[in-house]
């Protein structure tokens, strides 16, 4: 996934939840850092997880981050938000669902 800046950029995913505590992603930051939103329905729909993406000191210089998700069950429309300061963010190698 390319670089991400703070705004409009969101992802949208349709998932079904059988058990999962949380997700577990790899992210890089050489700007502000950020955050990654996990919510239902929509942009500004229920919040359900939040990852929080520290600077790594390089956009290359990988790091695991991990947050629980908490209300999500069934199949559900996901949607990723891309939070925090301005400019260019954080870049996410790959994330997915924990046990």
């Amino acid at each position: 996934m390319p670089q991400s800046q703070r705004g409009p950029r969101v992802v949208s995913l349709k998932f079904v939840v059988l058990s999962s505590s949380g997700v577990v992603g790899v992210v890089a930051s050489a700007g502000s850092g950020g955050s990654l939103e996990l919510r239902l329905g929509g942009p500004t729909g229920i919040l359900v997880g939040t990852c929080r993406v520290p600077v790594t000191g390089g956009w290359q210089t990988w790091t695991t981050v991990s947050c629980p998700i908490a209300g999500a069950t069934g199949t559900k429309d996901l949607f990723v938000k891309f939070t925090g300061g301005s400019g260019y963010l954080f870049n996410v190698d790959w994330w997915q669902f924990a046990r």
